[in-house]
This record gives C-alpha cells, sequence and structure tokens, in this order.
C-alpha cells in the first residue's frame, strides 16, 4: 500500500468518527464535541495553539476555536494547509428540508480528517519545511444570520503573529466528492505570487496524471469565497483545492456515503509531492 493510500484509509477512519458527533455548526453540541475530539488529534503535533473568539449567532454568543497546530522541518521555510471544520446550520440547497442541518462529511470534514491523518506522516518525516496545520472555525455561515463567509479564518489572520505567518498557504476543502474534478478559484490572478502557486500545483497534479485536476468540466473557473482569502488579501501566496460541483453540497446528503477514498487518494499525492518537493 502506498502512502497517500494509508493517509486516505486513515482519514476515513477519522470521518466516521467526525460524523458520529452530528452536526458540527456553531453553538450546537457537535460543534463543541468536534473541538474536543481535534485537541485529541492534534496531541501529537510539535505545538498546538487555541486562537479563541466569540461571534455571536441568532442573538446567542458562541465560543469559537481555530486550532493551529505546527510541525517543525529540517528545511527552510513554512508551509500553511488549512480548512474548516464547522458545518452550515442550513441545508439551504436540500430540496426536501432547507433548514435541516448540514452533516458536513465533505463540506468541513473532508479536509479536515485529512490534514489530521497527515499529522502522522509530518512527525515521522521531517525532510521538509515546517508545516503549520490550520482548522479553522465559524466557515460555513453565508447569507445566514447576516453572516459572511469565513468568519475564523479573518478572525485568524487579523490576530496571527510574525510566527503564525507562513510562506505560502493551501487550503483543502471539499475533496471527497466522487471523480472530484477541482475549481480554480480566478481570485488569485488579482494576486501575482498566488497565481504562481496556483499554476505550480495544478501543473503538478496534471503531471502526476490526476483526473481531479485535470479542469475537465464545463465550468472549472469560479469565484470562490472561503477561509483562502483571507491569507491572500494579506499578501501570502495562498491556493485553493476544492470542487463546488459536489451534487450533495448545502444538503442533507453531505454524507460519508457521498464520499470518495479515490478522490482523496490524488490530493493526498499532490500535498505530499508539494510539502516533500
Amino acid at each position: 500500500m502506498t502512502l497517500p493510500d494509508e493517509i486516505v484509509a486513515r482519514s476515513f477512519e477519522l470521518l466516521a468518527e467526525l460524523q458520529g458527533l452530528g452536526a458540527r455548526y456553531c453553538g450546537s453540541p457537535g460543534h463543541r464535541a468536534a473541538q474536543a475530539l481535534l485537541r485529541h488529534w492534534l496531541s501529537g503535533a510539535d505545538e498546538v495553539r487555541e486562537h479563541r473568539f466569540t461571534e455571536t449567532f441568532f442573538g446567542k454568543d458562541v465560543a469559537c476555536v481555530n486550532f493551529w497546530a505546527r510541525l517543525h522541518g529540517e528545511q527552510p521555510g513554512r508551509l500553511l494547509l488549512l480548512t474548516h471544520y464547522d458545518t452550515r446550520p442550513w441545508a439551504d440547497r436540500d430540496p426536501v428540508d432547507p433548514r435541516a442541518p448540514v452533516p458536513g462529511a465533505n463540506d468541513g470534514g473532508s479536509g479536515t480528517v485529512l490534514l489530521a491523518a497527515l499529522l502522522a506522516t509530518l512527525a515521522a518525516r521531517r525532510a521538509r519545511p515546517t508545516v503549520d496545520l490550520l482548522f479553522c472555525d465559524a466557515e460555513d455561515w453565508h447569507a445566514i444570520d447576516g453572516k459572511e463567509v469565513g468568519l475564523g479564518a479573518a478572525r485568524f489572520v487579523a490576530a496571527m503573529t510574525a510566527d503564525q505567518r507562513p510562506d505560502a498557504c493551501l487550503e483543502v476543502d471539499m475533496v471527497a466528492g466522487h471523480d472530484v474534478v477541482l475549481d480554480v478559484d480566478v481570485s488569485c490572478q488579482r494576486h501575482d505570487p498566488s497565481y504562481a502557486l496556483t499554476l505550480s500545483l495544478f501543473q503538478l497534479g496534471r503531471q502526476l496524471a490526476l483526473p481531479a485536476f485535470s479542469m475537465v468540466k464545463p465550468e472549472p473557473y469560479k469565484w470562490i469565497s472561503c477561509d483562502h482569502l483571507p491569507f491572500m488579501e494579506a499578501g501570502i501566496p495562498t491556493a485553493l483545492f476544492m470542487d463546488l460541483d459536489y451534487p450533495e453540497w448545502h444538503t442533507r446528503r453531505d454524507t460519508v456515503d457521498a464520499c470518495s477514498p479515490a478522490s482523496m487518494v490524488q490530493i493526498a499525492q499532490v500535498l505530499l509531492a508539494w510539502i516533500y518537493r
């Protein structure tokens, strides 16, 4: 079994554990349980910090936490991999019950478990730059309760210390749908270093002959607002791995059954190739 396969097998074990908590929208029991679970999963990192903030949802103050974990490397440089672990409170694209919470196996789940499963490899193989893992809270509230997307990421960037500022940043989310084909966020064209990073990562995926990076779908270029944008706006070279054409997106059908190890393996291959370049 190849290393990416092992990481993805572990990812799906963690995904089952995460999904067993129920919906993870801010303020829910599953949200608090996910925070406790992340503390456990990240305990093997060299450094772990919790960036805490309070946000008001539907008139109630909620304790939110961004989790930042560092794995020191033997080579110069700092890379940041980020995702979000919260889920959307309303399945507004669901044709039957648009006010039910989204399970969030792919959206908020796939990136979370993939980065958490990667931690053991990063700890064991140090011939790489330092890698930071960031799990953002309060991402999935766009157009609900007057909120925008990426609340936790924006808070993190605003409070980011000099030692937390990476040389390059990659967000990983919604990468486990069946037959995934990643989109290109055209926001990167507004920032030359982000455009160069995006181009190099997609070229890497294409060199590895991975269908997820083929851009072979009707509309692969999109304006995408999520957690990567505050980092790009802070002048950090930033890229995004995401497939917005996930049929179960923002519905009650975003479950483990809608996720594919074959898709996740491709993402893991490129992450490892980039980190251990």
